[in-house]
């Protein structure tokens, strides 16, 4: 019932235009940063302050569509849960990244979902998960999510309003990858 149409450029919001910075070749590159690794503890926001100070300074970037990732969350989270270690308060260093005039994207894993973090996933606690077990790079304890489930469309709006909402304890982003 529904036919998808792309948006005429006069359409879509000016800051799609603006240029894509990703940390994730970074991440696997150095950047003039010793012994970066990925998903080593180099990788954090100080380090994602660097990259966004070299897009500014160095590229004359002023407003960019920043994409975090993978690793700016726990492993494998699809809740989202911020990994505090390396960015402590993440709707915090979205605001400061919004008021340098750039937009943060967050890498999601929007098809499974890790029950081995720790904490019983929303995902686990909704019942939306399959048992088809998958183990991303390796790191099982993953399984993929049952989208006939009588609960997707809740989960996601929980997800969702997570990712996107302005609310305390909700992280602010601006879009997905």
């Amino acid at each position: 019932r529904y036919t998808p149409k792309k948006p005429e450029v006069s359409q879509m919001p000016a800051w799609w235009r603006d240029p894509l910075v990703c940390t994730y070749g970074d991440e696997l590159s150095t950047l003039n940063i010793p012994d970066v690794k990925m998903n080593g503890p180099e990788f954090n926001a100080d380090w994602v302050r660097h990259l966004v100070d070299v897009a500014e300074q160095d590229w004359g970037i002023a407003h960019m569509n920043l994409v975090l990732d993978a690793f700016w969350q726990i492993q494998f989270a699809l809740d989202p849960v911020a990994d505090a270690a390396r960015f402590g308060d993440i709707r915090a260093f979205n605001e400061e990244m919004h008021n340098r005039g750039h937009h943060v994207i967050a890498w999601i894993t929007p098809v499974f979902d890790s029950v081995a973090n720790g904490f019983t996933p929303l995902s686990q606690k909704m019942d939306v998960l399959s048992n088809v077990a998958v183990s991303p790079l390796g790191v099982p304890g993953s399984f993929l999510l049952d989208f006939t489930a009588d609960n997707i469309g809740p989960y996601f709006e929980k997800v969702c309003r997570k990712l996107f909402g302005d609310d305390e304890g909700e992280y602010h982003f601006d879009g997905v990858k």
